[in-house]
């Protein structure tokens, strides 16, 4: 009875294992003209040449790349053959996005409840609301300082 245990436990692992998708069977997103072409006109973009190069993103062909280059705005047409990577600016992805509210709420509510505190003449509510104000103010602030500053450039396009 063990055996044959063993013999449908090694069979049906080795089954899952054998019919699993290939990964390599994919068309690979980072090697597809498609996902530059469909990007919106004015989007922040970064080519790469044999050298990195800033701009917006002006007009894109199945064989050009068309940019509008600071400092001036003027337009930089480049061969499709010549870009070996495009990326977008993007904003960075934050770990406690969702932090940000329930802490403005506690800025908000423990100002409130010293106000409120102060105006009753409830020293014990002033203090714990002022207590939740300094506390969620000094989380809101790094909060900010983390997460809420940066872009990233994210690839989009490398030539394979």
């Amino acid at each position: 009875m063990r055996r044959a245990i063993v013999m449908v436990l090694s069979l049906t692992v080795s089954g899952c294992a054998a019919h699993r998708a290939d990964i390599a069977d994919r068309p690979d997103r980072l090697n597809n003209w498609a996902s530059v072409v469909a990007l919106p006109r004015g989007t922040p973009v970064r080519a790469t040449l044999n050298y990195d190069f800033d701009g917006r993103l002006d007009d894109v062909t199945d064989s050009t790349l068309t940019m509008r280059v600071p400092p001036d705005m003027h337009r930089r047409t480049i061969s499709r053959g010549l870009v070996v990577r495009v990326a977008v600016l993007v904003p960075k992805k934050m770990r406690w996005h969702w932090l940000g509210k329930p802490v403005c709420i506690g800025i908000v509510s423990g100002l409130v409840g010293a106000l409120v505190g102060a105006a009753m003449r409830d020293g014990e509510v002033a203090g714990v609301s002022l207590w939740v104000f300094a506390a969620s103010s000094i989380g809101g602030f790094y909060h900010f300082l983390h997460h809420q500053v940066g872009h990233e450039w994210r690839v989009v396009y490398a030539r394979p």
